[in-house]
């Protein structure tokens, strides 16, 4: 997807926007020449792009992909998951983000 004739984030999305290569798959998408992140959904054909302005955290559960969230709308797990990661402060670094993930409450 990346290549020579890539130059932008928009292209970069526009190529996963082509369709049918995944059942469902979240990624997040980072320009660096801007520091600008984008989240991308997808679910078969269907695809939601979500420009990241704080702090972000997904957790196998649809977040802005209607189509996803009317399918699956996520385990009790994940729900308290997202929830507890939502309230803590923006990671300032690898330390930061261990103990998000090592967080056991």
């Amino acid at each position: 997807l990346c290549d020579e004739e890539t130059t932008s984030v928009d292209q970069y999305l526009k190529k996963l926007h082509s369709g049918g290569w995944a059942s469902g798959a979240s990624l997040n998408v980072i320009d660096l020449n801007t520091g600008s992140m984008s989240n991308s959904e997808v679910l078969l054909d269907d695809f939601d792009v979500f420009n990241v302005a704080d702090n972000y955290t997904h957790t196998n559960v649809f977040k802005h992909l209607v189509e996803g969230m009317e399918v699956d709308d996520g385990e009790d797990s994940a729900e308290h998951r997202e929830a507890r990661l939502g309230a803590m402060d923006k990671p300032g670094g690898v330390g930061d983000i261990r103990m998000m993930l090592g967080d056991e409450e």
